[in-house]
């Protein structure tokens, strides 16, 4: 299982926040308090299930009581020696709490360049919609820093994001984000295109992985 890298949440945005079915999508950001950060949208979404097992119902996800367990278990663990999956199921906390699900986050980053704010940083709004401007859905890609020392793409994981949530646990919230894996194709970027390109995590029989492997909760 890939290494939980990504910035921090914080319930309550820091810095300027897009709001909720805005046009804007990003944009620049002149403080430098931070190096980077991702905030959950204002508004949670109503109407739908607050406990895991009814939202595992409602999006399609059995695994989803799992993974909130494995997940609580991980944060009361920060220096867990071995894969979180190999924890057994009875020693994570069972998910009982009220769970929240946002529609998007904002990521403000540290990026310079000609596009970002005085300080170098830059904020981007990333979704999670069933129905995007009543449309289609939109789940938006994020990447995901896992090596520092690495140069560009190859220091990057690349994810998709299928849920922002807010778990309530022990008088406690834990803002966190389900999403699915891509991996790279080749150990270097297409010659043709200069870019890199990534398929979904895929079993070895070459079907996509299902439940509970195709989704990690970070």
């Amino acid at each position: 299982m890939l290494k939980n890298s990504f910035f921090s949440f914080e319930v309550e945005p820091l810095l300027p926040v897009i709001e909720d079915g805005d046009d804007n999508n990003g944009g620049t950001v002149d403080d430098r308090d931070i190096w980077g950060e991702v905030t959950l949208a204002r508004k949670p979404i109503t109407s739908i299930p607050f406990d895991a097992e009814g939202l595992a119902d409602h999006f399609g996800i059995p695994s989803l009581p799992e993974l909130v367990s494995r997940f609580l278990y991980e944060q009361a663990h920060p220096n867990l020696d071995i894969p979180l999956v190999d924890v057994p199921i009875n020693q994570c906390p069972p998910p009982v709490g009220k769970i929240r699900i946002y529609p998007s986050a904002v990521a403000t980053f540290y990026a310079p360049s000609n596009i970002s704010g005085i300080g170098g940083m830059f904020c981007e709004q990333i979704w999670a919609v069933s129905s995007w401007r009543s449309g289609p859905a939109r789940y938006d890609c994020i990447f995901i820093e896992q090596d520092t020392n690495a140069e560009g793409f190859r220091g990057l994981h690349a994810a998709r994001v299928q849920l922002f949530m807010e778990l309530m646990h022990e008088r406690r919230k834990y803002p966190c984000a389900l999403v699915t894996w891509f991996s790279v194709i080749a150990d270097e970027p297409c010659p043709e295109m200069g870019m890199w390109i990534v398929k979904p995590d895929s079993a070895r029989n070459g079907d996509c992985i299902t439940d509970p492997h195709q989704h990690y909760l970070m």
